[in-house]
């Protein structure tokens, strides 16, 4: 950073500002920040290109999940992405659509396939995959497997955002986000 502001002419080369930019990012001591707007489609490519030059794919990010049991501090087990393990994924949106609601799901860990039983670890409720989607942008695509590092939709399952699905033999829950305080809140409240 010095080089780059202190000389006149200064000669960083691209690679090597993305590598000190992307090391310093994943380990959470630096944050890029991009500006543009939706609207006519301003500063979205330079945002999805910092996504792939600054951010950690999945197998450079340790995911861990624990026995609901035990507690969230108790004997974390360690996701690997490997479809050979027991399936574990992550709720993480759900979108109300004119099939019903649509449950969005990041496979952590294992694979899952059309017709298998699920379990709900926090409501311990089974669900049958009948229906499996994968999403590009408002297309859906029919799938019948997904594996690890997938993302998924499944019509039918009653959940919450943030709730942890495993195979029937699997019982763990994915540690909890972090979700910082906002800066700012708002409440509007009605007269009347």
């Amino acid at each position: 950073m010095e080089e780059y502001y202190m000389d006149e002419n200064p000669n960083v080369p691209v690679d090597e500002l993305k590598a000190i930019i992307r090391k310093h990012t994943i380990d959470l001591s630096f944050c890029p920040v991009f500006l543009g707007s939706a609207f006519k489609n301003k500063g979205v490519q330079p945002l999805l290109n910092g996504v792939i030059d600054y951010l950690p794919n999945p197998t450079e990010v340790r995911n861990f999940a624990f026995d609901p049991k035990k507690g969230e501090d108790d004997d974390k087990v360690e996701m690997e992405i490997n479809n050979k393990k027991p399936f574990v994924g992550l709720a993480f949106k759900l979108e109300e659509t004119q099939y019903g609601q649509l449950t969005w799901i990041r496979v952590y860990q294992g694979k899952v396939k059309k017709g298998t039983q699920i379990m709900n670890t926090s409501t311990g409720k089974k669900a049958k995959v009948s229906r499996m989607v994968r999403m590009h942008s408002a297309d859906m695509e029919e799938v019948s497997e997904v594996g690890s590092g997938d993302i998924f939709a499944l019509f039918g399952v009653d959940c919450a955002s943030g709730e942890t699905f495993c195979d029937l033999n699997t019982n763990l829950n994915m540690t909890s986000m972090h979700v910082p305080e906002p800066v700012m809140s708002l409440t509007i409240k009605p007269k009347k």
